[in-house]
């Protein structure tokens, strides 16, 4: 049988009640209602939109950098006279052989060209589709 503790139900018990009540005491004191008032994050508004683009964009840097160095290397290594690569078999042993002899951050090397790339071109998108939408 498993042993059940009742200590930690208690705990968050008293807890979620306890988170409660601050939640209530700060609308009422106005102290929540005031961070609301003030979003950073407004939508559909040029400064909602950019803030959201530049934010896409660095997570499309972080999540695409990666392969893209792995790309340019296996696309720029000298070519055998069988026309073969002769430093890498393929991407995964690109890939391998980054990691291995430069380590993990070897694979965003470029990252802010990168995101300075993907950055404008969100915020260029994004305000261009926002201003569509509004129009049509």
């Amino acid at each position: 049988f498993m042993r059940h503790t009742y200590d930690v139900d208690v705990y968050l018990f008293f807890f979620f009640f306890q988170a409660e009540d601050g939640i209530r005491d700060a609308q009422e004191s106005r102290g929540l209602g005031d961070v609301y008032k003030r979003q950073l994050i407004v939508p559909s508004t040029p400064s909602g939109v950019f803030i959201t683009a530049i934010c896409s964009g660095f997570c499309c840097a972080v999540s695409t950098s990666p392969l893209d160095v792995v790309k340019s290397r296996v696309m720029g290594q000298p070519v055998g006279a069988d026309g073969k690569g002769t430093l890498y078999k393929g991407m995964i042993d690109c890939f391998a052989k980054s990691v291995k002899n430069e380590g993990v951050l070897s694979l965003w090397k470029g990252f802010l060209p990168n995101w300075g790339r993907l950055g404008p071109r969100g915020v260029i998108c994004f305000l261009v589709m926002e201003t569509l939408n509004e129009h049509f």
